[in-house]
């Protein structure tokens, strides 16, 4: 869906979006994904490589316009991707809520929450609760007032505090739900770029996520992303160090032996 399309801007310059009524999965960047339709999951084997909008491998892309609820993060790099991702969606004519994760007071001090100004200067509504309460259902209701054709979980590390969100989509009967994970999921490895089906560590709090969500009968996808870096991001002085030292040609310092690949995906706007 759009909203997917959206996700890959935001993130990064290279995307693949796989997306049908029911079934969507996709890789972006160093990032990679999958999901489940009713009739089972369906995980993407595309890496990193752009596709025209709208088709894909035959399966039609259709832009419906939504009523889409962003679980956000108080602050890092999951923060960073609702802001810029609420920013895509109602520029493309969605209906945008965003119930933050955290206190206003102490979310607004720093971004990306800083800036939600400008996004409700769009029509973006913001709210701020526990989305790991048991209430959570009828905080959000009467937050907002309506019910949610998607939901973008960004918040929750395992399935104990995505369970309230989870009950919450299934009652309400939510069309698409979608999990933004971690990269960290995944065990050491040498191999790159990793892809769906790589192993994972199963004490990762996001395996649990995502199995809970495989048996919970919604229709969703999971997206595990790599270090996320841009505008308004609030973790970025451990990039900005290396480009202040080679902007000034003095040396860069790297840990252990230097050979270690790490990618960042760049948020863009």
């Amino acid at each position: 869906r759009d909203f997917c399309s959206c996700l890959g801007f935001v993130l990064n310059d290279r995307w693949t979006v796989v997306v049908s009524v029911s079934v969507m999965a996709f890789v972006l960047g160093g990032g990679v994904g999958f999901g489940r339709s009713v009739g089972g999951p369906a995980k993407s084997q595309f890496v990193g490589a752009r596709v025209s909008a709208g088709k894909v491998h035959g399966l039609t892309a259709r832009w419906n316009m939504a009523d889409v609820l962003i679980v956000n993060a108080p602050s890092g790099g999951h923060a960073f991707i609702g802001y810029h991702l609420a920013d895509q969606l109602v520029a493309k004519g969605h209906e945008v809520s965003i119930y933050n994760a955290g206190e206003e007071e102490k979310a607004t001090k720093k971004n990306p929450c800083a800036s939600y100004g400008d996004l409700t200067e769009k029509g973006v509504s913001v709210a701020y609760g526990d989305p790991t309460s048991e209430e959570v259902g009828a905080d959000i209701t009467k937050a907002f007032g309506k019910k949610f054709s998607v939901i973008i979980e960004n918040f929750s590390k395992s399935a104990e505090e995505i369970s309230p969100m989870v009950k919450h989509a299934t009652e309400t009967g939510v069309a698409q739900f979608l999990y933004v994970s971690s990269c960290g999921i995944y065990k050491k490895s040498d191999e790159v770029p990793l892809q769906v089906g790589d192993p994972v560590n199963e004490k990762a709090g996001q395996v649990a996520v995502e199995k809970l969500l495989e048996s919970s009968g919604l229709n969703y996808s999971s997206f595990r992303p790599i270090y996320i870096v841009g505008p308004k991001a609030a973790k970025s002085d451990y990039l900005d160090y290396f480009f202040h030292r080679i902007v000034r040609k003095r040396p860069v310092l790297l840990p252990g032996s230097g050979e270690l690949p790490v990618e960042s995906a760049y948020g863009l706007f």
